[in-house]
């Protein structure tokens, strides 16, 4: 009877520490948990952020296109201007 009831103690002390250990176990998994679902949310607002600056990049090309077009157009038209006014300047 007494080597039953020393048993019963080994096993009470043995279930308190294995109990422990697992309350310890269950709080780092979540706190793993809060830390994953934190770096997802930081993932996903990154993300946001990525596809903004590529529409922003999209659109300053197109913008920088017309530009470059427009620049172009002004730049032929002036060396038309001094052309004339060259040969104006040559007629007199």
């Amino acid at each position: 009877m007494e080597q039953i009831h020393r048993d019963c103690s080994t096993y009470r002390a043995k279930e308190t520490e294995l109990s422990s250990q697992l309350e310890k176990m269950t709080g780092d998994v979540k706190s793993y948990i809060s830390e994953l679902e934190r770096k997802e949310a930081t993932i996903t607002e990154l993300k946001r952020e990525m596809e903004q600056i590529h529409r922003d990049c999209t659109t300053y090309r197109a913008k920088e296109t017309a530009w470059t077009s427009q620049l172009q157009k002004m730049t032929g038209d002036v060396e038309s201007y001094i052309s004339e006014l060259e040969r104006e300047k040559m007629q007199q």
